[in-house]
């Protein structure tokens, strides 16, 4: 079966019928204003203990984003609601079970193997083909989404599938162009959303209020709550002699990665900025067509293609030059869509990672099994100029052979 995204056009063209409708029908209703403050009241009444300062202010300052800057819908206010609400029970659910004692020192972390690169470079499809490798831990997405493993038996893939289920009702057309599942190895993401402080939230709203002010922030804040949370989850599921992460927002913390891992190593995948930009903005309409009906796909481009964005990549890619031999890897998504094999055995090489023919062979069969799908993105209707992107990565092109 093929997954198909047809080219964006608008907020209510990418809706199922019936979402579009309850939005019109019911949007003239007033809505009651946001409010970050009896979320949290919520949650703690829900889970028992107190949201972390740190975590009270980052929620006060997205909450006030989305009201004066995302323009809801009123699904979209109901989704955001829900949304925020299960993140801050998460956040009181580890931090519950921290303080309880479940959790490994960080010192007994094992070093992580990060895979770099822009969203859509191919980032998704490498981390997967490497967690082939047993000795590789990654997160698991049922993992990343609730952290807290119950007591009894595990039900967290099955309540992954439900929120993937519901999804699918609302955004018919998101599996072809991020597909996830359960039991499949996830990105960071899920951990710095817990802690409500991440970039990622610019995919599913536009909130450029949020983004100012996490621009402020101190990151290691929030790498606290992550590592706290990898701690957790290694405490779960204490496996492979390496950990293997990713999410495109490292790009721009590098530097907090080698501070609280200096043995940390990297794979960094390169792929056409305008293709990574089109299918970026693609993503990003996508989603933040889920949560609002005025979304004008001819701004995304513009927007992702700003300095914050490439000050962060080309910040990576000047701490990964600054890295001795054998912890920076660079590969292209051209290749490893062509050789996976040939590019895996030079990773393993290049980082001294133990290494077989027949590890190769099932990181081959890992990229050659992927469902295939069709995710139809031009840079233009996102309002980017292809030659003039070209012309300003022009270093970074030639570099890679782009």
């Amino acid at each position: 079966m093929t997954l198909q995204a047809a080219q964006f056009t608008t907020a209510r063209a990418s809706q199922p019928g019936w979402y579009g409708w309850i939005n019109r029908a019911l949007g003239w209703l007033p809505s009651r204003r946001l409010d970050a403050q009896q979320w949290i009241a919520r949650a703690e009444a829900a889970i028992g203990g107190t949201v972390d300062p740190s975590v009270v202010q980052a929620c006060e300052a997205l909450v006030a984003s989305l009201e004066a800057d995302a323009s809801l819908s009123l699904l979209g206010r109901v989704g955001a609601a829900s949304d925020t609400q299960r993140m801050l029970q998460t956040h009181l659910q580890v931090q519950a079970a921290l303080q309880a004692g479940a959790c490994v020192e960080a010192s007994a972390l094992p070093n992580p193997v990060y895979v770099l690169g822009w969203m859509r470079s191919g980032t998704t499809a490498l981390h997967r083909m490497l967690a082939v490798d047993d000795a590789s831990w990654a997160p698991m997405h049922h993992e990343a989404l609730f952290p807290v493993a119950p007591a009894g038996a595990d039900d967290r893939p099955a309540r992954v599938e439900k929120v993937l289920a519901d999804l699918a009702r609302v955004s018919p057309h998101y599996q072809a162009i991020h597909r996830m599942a359960p039991n499949e190895a996830e990105e960071c993401r899920n951990l710095f959303m817990h802690a409500m402080r991440t970039l990622q939230f610019s995919v599913q709203y536009r909130i450029p209020g949020y983004e100012a002010w996490l621009a402020t922030q101190d990151p290691r804040v929030a790498y606290g709550h992550y590592i706290d949370q990898l701690r957790l989850l290694r405490h779960h599921r204490p496996t492979g002699t390496r950990m293997l992460l990713k999410d495109p927002m490292h790009l721009g913390h590098v530097d907090v990665l080698l501070e609280r891992f200096p043995g940390a190593k990297f794979v960094f995948i390169h792929r056409d900025p305008v293709r990574v930009l089109s299918s970026m903005s693609s993503m990003y309409a996508y989603t933040r067509a889920i949560f609002s009906d005025r979304v004008d796909p001819t701004t995304i481009g513009p927007e992702l293609f700003d300095a914050s964005l490439l000050d962060a990549h080309a910040f990576a890619l000047a701490q990964c030059d600054a890295l001795p031999s054998g912890r920076v890897v660079h590969v292209r998504h051209a290749d490893l869509r062509e050789d996976p094999a040939g590019v895996a055995e030079r990773i393993y090489g290049d980082l001294d990672l133990p290494w077989t023919p027949e590890l190769g062979d099932a990181m081959a069969s890992k990229i050659r099994d992927e469902p295939r799908h069709a995710h139809a993105h031009a840079p233009e209707a996102f309002g980017l100029e292809p030659a003039s992107m070209r012309e300003r990565l022009a270093g970074y092109c030639k570099r890679f052979d782009l």
